[in-house]
């Protein structure tokens, strides 16, 4: 019995020594903090990976929307937003960005009809690539789908922003 316990209690002393000069060896790593093995096998993960297409923006209308009526008879209020970016830029390089946003139902068009240049908006949505035929040639546009709107700061018709929410 003592045979054993001193073999058991020398395998745990290694086990303990394999350990810590792993930990070590993870520790001295340049490229930063050590990173835990994937318990997931690669083909397991993958059939467990979720598209997501998402998109959260918060920015500054730069002109009202504008609705029209398309050739199926649907209506759709268009409109920019302009995000700023974050991070450090090179010198010269843009520091916003301007979105083309679609929205599709009748309570963001009515919201965005009482909105003017300047108002700040939360939009939530999707991005999608819309197809149509002008002048003879296939056209597409990249667009954020309006599925939620809230508005942050609004401005009405040149008026200066005041705090208020909507749909």
């Amino acid at each position: 019995m003592t045979a054993r316990s001193t073999t058991s209690a020398t395998s745990a002393t290694s086990a303990t020594s394999a350990t810590s000069a792993t930990s070590a060896t993870r520790a001295r790593k340049p490229d930063g903090p050590a990173k835990a093995p994937l318990s997931v096998e690669p083909a397991a993960a993958a059939a467990e990976t979720v598209a997501c297409n998402d998109v959260l923006l918060v920015g500054r209308l730069p002109a009202s929307a504008q609705t029209r009526e398309l050739p199926s008879g649907d209506i759709v209020a268009s409109f920019r937003l302009v995000v700023r970016r974050d991070g450090r830029q090179r010198r010269g390089a843009p520091t916003v960005d301007t979105l083309d946003c679609a929205a599709w139902t009748a309570a963001h068009r009515r919201v965005l009809a009482r909105l003017g240049p300047g108002s700040v908006l939360e939009v939530r949505g999707q991005l999608e690539r819309r197809f149509w035929r002008a002048a003879g040639a296939a056209v597409s546009r990249c667009e954020v789908r309006v599925c939620g709107l809230r508005v942050v700061t609004r401005c009405a018709d040149g008026a200066p922003g005041r705090s208020a929410a909507s749909a």
